[in-house]
């Protein structure tokens, strides 16, 4: 993360907080209800993980912004730059309208390989 990287409030979808272990990491930040466009996959190794795409809609949350030393401690959990997840700056609509959010999404070919999301 570089240091000019803005600081957005963070969007978590199905159980992505605790099959990656960063729910500790962001205990104690306000919560919203919120949705983002896209498909919610299943890793192999059972994590959901969200393909941003204009044509469905996954529920979720979006947190207060982790603030910067957090942020790169998700990074690390979620494999950003290792082959995992991708932080992504995303539209997420909540109960105030659209705002952007980062989010850990996957890319259309590594979707194409992962599994639909269970309920």
């Amino acid at each position: 993360m570089s240091e000019e990287e803005e600081i957005l409030p963070l969007f978590v979808y199905a159980d992505w907080l605790p099959v990656t272990g960063a729910d500790g990491l962001v205990a104690g930040l306000q919560r919203r209800p919120a949705r983002a466009r896209g498909h919610l996959h299943r890793l192999p190794s059972g994590a959901p993980a969200l393909a941003p795409a204009p044509d469905a809609w996954v529920s979720g949350a979006v947190i207060d912004p982790p603030g910067a030393r957090r942020l790169a401690l998700l990074d690390r959990l979620a494999g950003v730059g290792d082959g995992g997840y991708r932080r992504a700056e995303l539209c997420v609509w909540t109960d105030r309208g659209p705002e952007s959010a980062w989010a850990y999404v996957i890319d259309a070919p590594r979707a194409a390989g992962a599994g639909a999301a269970r309920p």
